[in-house]
């Protein structure tokens, strides 16, 4: 992920596109889910730089609040062109969506994104100054918006060897929104430095076509991302409160 409209501010959305061969400890598409549990302790806020090998290209801060029984997910993206903000509404226990706004601003003007979900379909509004898209997308009960992706995956049960797959609605990006699968494993623990300090944590690693991403999570109560690698940027930790 470069610092491109095409791949910073789509790209940030955190996606893998394909499932990878599964093993017997393989969570199946079949109405089952990833959360094992919610271990953040709201509020949160987590700062992040976005480094392209020694480089610095931009920042990012990853927020959660829980309030009436619903999480909210805020994540803000800013390089020297372009800025990039979300808010991701779901339900605090299970992550199921339930709302996402988007707000891209670059050198040709702002373009919006609202999607509510709703009884088994999520409808999406795209909106910039000269164009307004609708699209409306059945999606599995069991699903998640790939916005909430990089906090979900703190919720899965951290042990080597662990493999799950599970829906995941891509929803507010420039292409058609669609459904598709996530496979995840974890690969054991690893130390890791970055610039907030030095951590023992967890390696998953995230699979699609294009290749393997990867995140390290600390392995704590709070499993907060420590280090996220998506083959072009790489994010660390650089505060957390």
């Amino acid at each position: 992920m470069a610092l491109r409209v095409g791949r910073l501010f789509v790209g940030l959305s955190l996606l893998a596109l394909a499932v990878a061969a599964c093993e017997s400890e393989t969570v199946l598409l079949s109405g089952q889910t990833v959360v094992s549990n919610t271990p953040w302790e709201a509020p949160e806020e987590a700062r992040y730089r976005l480094m392209d090998g020694d480089e610095v290209k931009g920042s990012a801060i990853f927020r959660i609040e829980i309030q009436d029984g619903k999480v909210r997910f805020t994540q803000e993206f800013e390089s020297e062109e372009f800025s990039d903000e979300v808010e991701a509404v779901a339900d605090s226990e299970t992550m199921r969506p339930r709302s996402i706004e988007r707000v891209v601003d670059g050198p040709e003007g702002a373009r919006r994104w609202q999607v509510e979900y709703q009884d088994g379909s999520a409808l999406v509004v795209q909106r910039t100054e000269d164009d307004d898209r609708r699209d409306e997308i059945t999606v599995p009960t069991r699903s998640y918006d790939s916005w909430t992706d990089v906090f979900l995956w703190r919720t899965i049960d951290f042990r080597e060897g662990y493999e799950a797959t599970y829906a995941d609605v891509l929803s507010a990006t420039l292409a058609k929104p669609q459904v598709i699968s996530q496979s995840l494993k974890v690969t054991g623990k690893e130390t890791i430095e970055v610039p907030a300090g030095t951590f023992e944590t967890w390696r998953l690693e995230i699979r699609s076509p294009d290749g393997t991403q990867q995140a390290w999570y600390a392995d704590t109560e709070t499993r907060p991302l420590v280090r996220y690698d998506n083959g072009s940027l790489t994010f660390e930790l650089l505060s957390l409160r």
